[in-house]
């Protein structure tokens, strides 16, 4: 056991002492994070006023047909896609009604989303006029 130890620190010794420094993260993919309000006109609602249970998130690589879905709970107020290959892309953001799974709103749209390697690319506050259920 002594021997395996031994050879495990030597070999972790050697490559640190020789400036090599061993990863496992070779891909190329990032990710998009943003924030969500949801109104009612001018007034700030809460989720369960709109009676929305979920903010889903639609990525397109622009020239590609590559589509990628994030879905998060409305409540959080924020969030992060899964990784995603770097590229410019096309996002659009929602809330889906608890009840019936429609889409609230109309969705907002942010075109040419840079996203980079092993980068969280922030698009902000997005603000989604759902309305209160009484009134759509």
């Amino acid at each position: 056991m002594k021997k395996l130890v031994w050879a495990v620190a030597l070999v972790v010794g050697l490559s640190s002492a020789s400036g090599c420094i061993i990863t496992t993260d070779d891909d190329d993919e990032g990710a998009i994070g943003l924030d969500w309000q949801l109104t009612a006109g001018d007034a700030d609602i809460t989720c369960r006023d709109a009676e929305a249970d979920t903010i889903e998130v639609i990525s397109d690589l622009v020239g590609s047909t590559l589509t990628l879905t994030d879905l998060f709970d409305c409540v959080d107020l924020t969030g992060v896609t899964a990784d995603m290959p770097s590229g410019l892309y096309d996002v659009e953001v929602f809330a889906r009604d608890e009840f019936t799974g429609d889409a609230l709103d109309p969705a907002v749209i942010t075109r040419n989303v840079d996203v980079f390697d092993n980068t969280i690319t922030e698009i902000g506050l997005v603000f989604l006029d759902v309305g209160l259920p009484a009134f759509r």
